[in-house]
């Protein structure tokens, strides 16, 4: 066979078999741990995009919609929860230290334990008129259109180490927000405006718990193993007890205490009025009143707040169940 003919035939082929190498090298970074609804992911193999299903592995390039409706929540690396919500897409990508999910249009809620950060690690969460880094927070970033101008809301529910908020092409442009605030960025390029730092209100703080939970029907979780059970728990644990600390400010106060088995033992002064009981044994939580009382206004918050130690509680839970199951 002639050499110039074998050397394209080899040429073609190279070309053909190219972009399955580039593919089958991108490495997994997560998994669907609860559906709702429809959710699709959009892959170079893929010539169209398909429906994701519960158990799914998420790579890294993948980009996934939600539809009307929909819900779908992710575990990436083993420590950053999302949940996506509907009429979302987002996009995977991983540098060095950095795990990147950005979000072209629509909400997320995204919960990172700290205990889980290597040193130097972050976890960003980028948008078309923001970067938003994040080393061991519950933040929620939404990004839309707003009277036709781009908008993205970063709220910080629980934060361990302050959350920077910065402008794609100026760095020098950031804003430091911590547990309670949020943070409006608007325009695009040359014309991005932030906004300052504001604390939310309870009916704010009520709505960004409930955008990181996913309702009964969804698939059933995945269960993490005891590390990761045992580092989302005390996350959580401190995420109720800072909205309990930071919304129900009232008159006369609350000082009080949350012991859990997963470790975690934190302190808060809020309006909670005179609770004591044992979430289970070796978790407790103690309120003690010191004066006043919680106005009707704020039973939303009380709502949001139940819910999130109720998630601690099943996450402490799924540590004892595994526990029990004496794996290596």
């Amino acid at each position: 066979m002639d050499a110039r003919l074998i050397r394209w035939a080899l040429a073609v082929l190279l070309l053909a078999v190219w972009p399955l190498s580039a593919v089958a090298q991108s490495p997994k970074t997560g998994v669907v741990t609860a559906l709702q609804g429809r959710a699709t992911v959009a892959r170079a193999l893929l010539p169209q995009p398909a429906s994701l299903k519960f158990k799914d592995d998420i790579f890294v390039r993948d980009r996934i919609g939600t539809g009307e409706r929909s819900i779908v929540r992710i575990l990436f690396g083993g420590k950053a929860l999302v949940t996506v919500r509907e009429r979302s897409v987002l996009t995977v990508t991983e540098e060095p230290n950095r795990h990147i999910v950005g979000v072209q249009d629509g909400k997320l809620a995204l919960n990172l334990a700290k205990s889980l950060v290597r040193p130097g690690e972050v976890v960003e969460v980028r948008t078309p008129n923001a970067i938003v880094g994040i080393r061991g927070s519950f933040v929620v970033v939404e990004t839309r259109l707003v009277s036709g101008v781009r908008q993205t809301d970063v709220t910080a529910v629980h934060v361990s180490t302050p959350v920077i908020v910065s402008s794609p092409i100026d760095p020098k442009l950031s804003v430091a927000i911590t547990s309670g605030q949020t943070v409006s960025v608007r325009g695009l390029g040359a014309t991005i405006v932030m906004a300052p730092a504001r604390a939310i209100t309870p009916e704010e703080t009520t709505a960004a718990t409930r955008a990181g939970e996913v309702p009964l029907s969804a698939s059933r979780p995945i269960a993490p193993t005891v590390d990761q059970t045992r580092a989302l728990a005390t996350g959580q644990l401190e995420q109720a007890v800072a909205l309990a600390d930071s919304l129900l400010r009232v008159t006369g106060g609350v000082t009080g205490q949350v012991t859990g088995s997963a470790g975690a033992t934190v302190r808060a002064t809020g309006g909670v009025g005179g609770v004591t009981g044992s979430a289970l044994p070796g978790a407790t939580t103690t309120t003690q009143t010191a004066g006043g009382a919680v106005a009707s206004t704020l039973s939303g918050t009380i709502s949001g707040t139940t819910s999130t130690l109720t998630n601690a509680i099943s996450a402490i839970n799924a540590t004892s169940a595994v526990q029990k199951l004496k794996l290596p």
